[in-house]
């Protein structure tokens, strides 16, 4: 595992979990909703929640693009990847 392997399909940075007791491989869960994310820290989370996966290390959320890629059994699957969308705009910022 490395900060610097990248997807051969949309060359973005690539994902792994792992049982290792490293701090490269923690990720926390927060709350989609920014205006009740501080408050939900360290609650429960239920089955049916929506959920942000967020690395720690990096602050970068994981992500997943619309395109389908074929797996090695033909079937259609989504990469995910670490990767953050949003644009740090004055207006989004307002907005939030």
């Amino acid at each position: 595992m490395s900060l610097t392997k990248y997807s051969q399909v949309s060359r973005n940075q690539e994902v792994t979990f792992a049982l290792k007791q490293n701090y490269n491989v923690v990720w926390v869960f927060e709350n989609p909703d920014p205006n009740f994310r501080f408050e939900s820290e360290g609650e429960p989370i239920r089955q049916e929640d929506n959920v942000l996966i967020k690395h720690q290390l990096t602050n970068q959320w994981l992500a997943s693009d619309l395109k389908p890629i074929k797996n090695s059994y033909g079937e259609k699957e989504y990469e995910v990847m670490v990767k953050n969308f949003l644009v740090n705009s004055k207006s989004q910022n307002l907005v939030q």
